[in-house]
């Protein structure tokens, strides 16, 4: 018991530790940003008998997959999708009856005298299953009395002549929908893991049709890319494809280009069912990559046209009110290059196949990837976005905080890769000091109150309502001017950054910080 409230205390220490001990706050800092946990009994114990420093234990905890994990959150909180959601009718996932032969519930049960040996797509080539008849037909539609139907549609699959379609791949097991279901929700941020993990670009996380998943989501893509829209059963090479990608192990691959070409995550079921017409996907595009709402700043080039001959009367409508074309003009060439999906991630075919042409920052595109390349090779703002999220996110602390060349390395690196602009920030001596540098200073230099610390005071921290003579905190918190007061303010708001707060819209350079944590340290 001791020993577990010595460690604790340790991890909440803000009293000066001497030589070459760091500072435990500063570790628990770094590892709730490294890893949104706070460090362990033996890390802590590491750092407080100088056995390790913060700098080796922050390179230790960059490569763990708890760092993976948590850049993977970070990065699907830009453009967040629901938890969880249901997919498909339940009408096409399968069970297994006593006699281990597969079933639809839907369709009915049957006995073995009924069942027929067939390959299933969940299985691989050279194994086989028992399954039912009545749902073992390779026919993708049907037409009954004159009346066509779809078996990829929920009441289309109760037809007779509709079954679960070659490699029975319209059906499931039932067993893998809660996680189909959870890899759908999950989607950008398992892809977002692989991309950082593996160094790749912006596109490969933002535009290219490639996925990260296990097969159950590449037959949900399969059926809905290439089935559902047009009708048309995949290929042998599809099928076979299909197989060499690993049941439970997830991997990159490639989505067939039927239709129209999927994009990440803005062709995905999570994203298009969040934002479910093609302006809200164009707001939430903007805000998350270029960090504003639509404006007029997005029609670059100033066009004064709607580019694609799809686009309603509606929206050609709108644009001819002066009001709403500054921002129209913009957003609706950006927006028609996602005409034709629905809220389920389908590219839908019915009742026409819809043009996708559009104009985003000055260039003609057309579709979804070039949509997603334009946002970030022309994207107004792009680099600062990423760059001023990512710092502000992982520091807590105010774009404004850091120095012109701070920002500018951010910023280099943000042109790179999302794993080139994290490292640069994740190893930068800014955010190890994000809370105050609150590693014991080696400063001896005796600062004097009216000259060195109150013009410091009188800056950053006499903002409406704050320290000033007039403060509203009461007589204890009035530190301007004040020595005996300041002298009781309490150093750990300093060292962990929560002074002045970000919502004061006053900024303490680290210089500063540490000057003012010395002095408290002293004198305090």
């Amino acid at each position: 018991m001791v020993s577990l409230v010595k460690w604790l205390l340790l991890l909440v220490s803000t009293t000066a530790l001497s030589g070459p001990r760091e500072d435990l706050r500063t570790l628990r800092y770094m590892s709730q940003i490294l890893r949104d946990r706070p460090p362990t009994r033996a890390e802590a114990e590491a750092v407080y008998q100088a056995e390790k420093t913060v700098e080796e234990l922050r390179e230790e905890w960059l490569s763990s997959p708890a760092h993976q994990e948590r850049v993977a959150r970070y990065f699907a909180d830009l453009l967040g999708a629901p938890g969880y959601f249901f997919v498909n009718d339940d009408a096409y996932f399968l069970e297994q009856n006593s006699e281990g032969i597969w079933y639809s519930p839907t369709k009915g049960d049957c006995t073995s005298a009924n069942a027929v040996t067939s390959s299933a797509w969940w299985l691989n080539a050279e194994e086989t299953l028992s399954i039912c008849a009545n749902i073992v037909s390779t026919q993708l539609s049907v037409t009954i009395n004159s009346t066509y139907y779809g078996c990829t549609w929920a009441d289309g699959f109760l037809r007779e002549g509709c079954g679960c379609g070659p490699e029975q791949i319209l059906c499931y097991p039932k067993s893998l929908r809660p996680g189909l279901m959870q890899d759908l929700s999950q989607e950008f941020k398992d892809r977002a893991a692989y991309v950082y993990a593996n160094e790749l670009s912006w596109k490969d996380l933002l535009s290219t049709p490639a996925l990260y998943g296990n097969r159950p989501l590449a037959q949900f893509y399969l059926v809905n890319q290439y089935i559902v829209p047009w009708q048309t059963a995949p290929t042998a090479s599809e099928f076979v494809r299909l197989r060499q990608i690993p049941m439970t192990e997830k991997t990159w691959f490639e989505v067939p280009a039927i239709g129209a070409e999927r994009s990440g995550i803005v062709t995905s079921p999570a994203f298009m069912r969040r934002f479910n017409n093609p302006r809200s996907r164009i707001r939430a595009l903007t805000d998350a990559l270029l960090c504003h709402d639509v404006d007029g700043s997005l029609n670059t080039s100033s066009i004064s046209t709607l580019v694609n001959p799809d686009t309603n009367a509606l929206g050609q409508s709108i644009v001819t009110r002066p009001e709403c074309a500054t921002c129209h003009y913009g957003m609706d060439n950006l927006a028609s290059t996602l005409f034709g999906w629905n809220d389920q991630g389908i590219y839908e075919r019915w009742p026409q196949q819809l043009s996708q042409a559009g104009h985003a920052f000055g260039l003609d595109i057309t579709g979804p990837g070039a949509l997603m390349e334009s946002y970030i090779e022309r994207g107004p703002g792009f680099a600062d976005c990423m760059s001023k999220r990512a710092w502000e996110d992982f520091s807590g602390r105010p774009w404004s905080a850091l120095s012109s060349e701070e920002q500018a390395n951010f910023l280099t690196a943000a042109s790179q890769s999302p794993y080139a602009l994290l490292h640069e920030i994740f190893q930068s001596p800014a955010l190890l000091n994000a809370r105050g540098a609150s590693s014991v200073s080696t400063d001896t230099t005796s600062y004097d109150f009216a000259q060195d610390i109150n013009p410091i005071l009188e800056r950053s921290c006499a903002g409406s309502s704050c320290h000033n003579q007039d403060s509203s905190l009461g007589a204890q918190y009035r530190f301007i001017g004040d020595e005996a007061a300041f002298k009781k303010a309490p150093v750990g708001r300093l060292q962990d950054g929560s002074m002045p707060p970000a919502s004061s819209g006053l900024t303490l350079p680290d210089a500063e910080r540490i000057q003012l944590i010395h002095f408290l340290q002293q004198n305090g």
